[in-house]
């Protein structure tokens, strides 16, 4: 036997996985960039080296990246295919804070001219299923002995969107489903890991999705986190 290549591909994999959910992405603010800045100030999160940008993640990181996105996209199709029970694929949700509406950034050119110079807050949605909104995850952490308390970002993240949601379909929309890759599984830090996939279905209360909403426009309002487009 001759090798003829060993290369790493994981960085190639995790920017190209990024740049095809990019193709779509609104221009302003997005939902991580708070999460990110609520888990700084809670000290959960180091600040990003440098300016964030992907240039300049590590090899770890592009590892969990590619591993996430990869995942999504084998969920994304065996609910198509084999479930049929997707209602809807991906979409990304635009809340503008000065006209408080709530709008699907499909048609970007259009949105911006109108939304561009105001204060924006967009959240990228895996889709949803009999109604429900649906998340695909991945982890390195233990799943056998874990709940969804201890992905406390995850359940940030879901309460925007369902609120994201809710406003966008003009009824209240409460539960999330998860379907978790566990990478892991139940043996983190062993030498056999045994990988393991496991699926929460949570639900909020309509007070609770106001409240982290609230909670979410305070907080970009004190970091001045908005992004708005500047005057030609």
């Amino acid at each position: 036997m001759q090798i003829l290549a060993d290369d790493d591909w994981t960085t190639f994999f995790s920017e190209s996985l990024a740049r095809d959910k990019d193709h779509i992405r609104w221009p302003g603010l997005h939902l991580g960039t708070v999460l990110d800045s609520i888990e700084q100030d809670l000290g959960t999160k180091k600040p990003p080296k440098g300016d964030g940008s992907r240039d300049q993640w590590d090899t770890t990181r592009h590892s969990y990246i590619a591993g996430g996105f990869i995942w999504e996209h084998i969920v994304e199709q065996v609910m198509a295919s084999q479930l049929d029970a997707t209602d809807e694929g991906s979409i990304e949700l635009v809340w503008c804070a000065d006209c408080d509406v709530v709008f699907a950034s499909d048609t970007i050119g259009v949105q911006w001219d109108l939304h561009g110079a105001h204060r924006t807050l967009a959240g990228n949605l895996d889709g949803t299923m009999l109604g429900d909104l649906v998340e695909y995850k991945a982890t390195w952490k233990r799943l056998m002995h874990s709940g969804p308390t201890d992905f406390r970002r995850w359940i940030m993240q879901v309460k925007a969107y369902l609120w994201l949601l809710s406003r966008y379909k003009n009824e209240i929309r409460t539960i999330v489903d998860f379907y978790i890759w566990g990478v892991a599984g139940d043996s983190y830090g062993s030498k056999t890991p045994k990988p393991m996939v496991r699926h929460w279905k949570l639900q909020f209360s309509p007070e609770e999705l106001d409240a982290h909403w609230r909670m979410i426009e305070s907080q970009t309002n004190q970091r001045e986190l908005w992004r708005v487009k500047e005057s030609s």
